[in-house]
């Protein structure tokens, strides 16, 4: 018989591992899809450029940049656009545009092309927070970060590719479910190391460990949004962690449980105290207010463009801005929400079915042309 689960206790479900191990270097896009076709001669890169204005009314037909230098670029499309600016840069051209919620664009001093009350609504993300611990007996990534070692690890890196320097933010990953969901709603990553205050930065000298924890399934809404007609003024962003209620009593939950994985025997016998939030951060308010004050984002933001078929949203299920043409948006901001995990699998997903929605398109429109 199957024992019934306490109160707050975590049922792991998963294990994420590197994918490369041995690997110097992580995959990207870039390296993975751009790269390898730089050659093809229907495929001009430019970069150090910053997009300013779409070209065209309702109809878009190219964009207008402007280089490192202060030189203004056109460039034309002959058959349409395709927004990828991201979670932040997408809403921001938009309503630079005229696109967009008409009151942010009247604060900003700019008539409404078309007004899509979406564009920069619906923003979401992981906010991770992380418990640490000082440890001994076993060697971490803090002391072989600096000095000599780090030398060490620097000529590992060369000769071998391992060591140090090929580590990611975290080495292993699990996912668990509090007391509060019937399925699994919290992320865990760990990592050899500890950071000062628990935040990704600045690795201590003394040897640690840290656990971040994340809720998978936030509620939590927030927005970007202009403020400015002038391109080079950054957006208001606004993610609101920790908004709803749920929110707030899941990361407390999940630091709860991340203390109780640490305290498991076989890594208990290596742990000396817990460094942040420390023992004296008991109580739940304790840890809410700690969680508040030193949490971060995963960089997992989705939604500021999203899809769907209501007044709210942003793009068709092609991907194309309302109420325009020529006009697609292929990147995270289309998501309605945000995925249970890391997003850079979904968002690498999207953009190959967005290839196949535009090369079927264009399929269709050469054969009527034939026709």
């Amino acid at each position: 018989m199957r024992r019934r689960p306490q109160q707050h206790d975590v049922r792991p479900v998963g294990v994420l591992l590197p994918a490369d191990p041995h690997g110097r270097r992580r995959s990207s896009a870039a390296r993975g899809y751009l790269r390898p076709v730089m050659a093809r001669q229907n495929l001009t890169v430019l970069t150090g450029l910053q997009v300013t204005s779409l070209a065209g009314g309702v109809q878009v037909t190219g964009v207008s940049a402007v280089t490192g230098s202060g030189e203004n670029v056109e460039i034309r499309a002959a058959r349409e656009v395709i927004l990828s600016a991201g979670v932040i840069g997408t809403p921001k051209l938009l309503e630079l545009n005229g696109i967009g919620d008409s009151d942010v664009l009247d604060n900003a001093g700019i008539r409404t092309r078309v007004s899509l009350p979406g564009v920069g609504a619906n923003l979401q993300d992981h906010y991770v927070v992380r418990l640490g611990f000082r440890v001994r007996g076993s060697q971490t990534a803090n002391e072989r970060s600096h000095g000599l070692a780090l030398a060490r690890e620097m000529m590992r890196y060369v000769v071998s590719g391992s060591g140090v320097l090929t580590y990611s933010a975290a080495i292993v990953g699990g996912f668990g479910r509090t007391s509060l969901a019937k399925w699994p709603d919290v992320q865990y990553v760990m990592a050899p190391a500890s950071f000062a205050a628990g935040r990704i930065g600045v690795l201590e000298s003394e040897p640690g460990v840290s656990c971040g924890v994340w809720q998978m399934r936030p509620e939590s809404r927030g927005h970007v949004h202009i403020r400015s007609s002038d391109a080079s003024v950054a957006p208001v962003i606004a993610p609101e962690y920790l908004s709803h209620e749920l929110d707030r009593a899941t990361v407390v939950e999940g630091l709860k449980s991340g203390r109780k994985i640490f305290a498991q025997p076989e890594i208990a016998r290596y742990i000396v105290d817990e460094t942040v939030p420390g023992r004296a951060a008991a109580s739940d308010k304790q840890l809410l207010q700690y969680a508040r004050d030193n949490g971060s984002t995963v960089y997992h933001a989705v939604g500021t463009c999203r899809m769907g078929d209501d007044a709210m949203s942003v793009v068709d299920a092609n991907l194309r801005v309302r109420g325009m043409t020529g006009l697609r948006i292929v990147d995270a901001s289309v998501m309605p929400s945000i995925t249970s995990t890391n997003t850079n699998a979904t968002v690498l997903m999207l953009a190959e079915r967005a290839a196949e929605i535009i090369l079927h398109g264009a399929k269709q429109a050469q054969a009527a042309v034939e026709k």
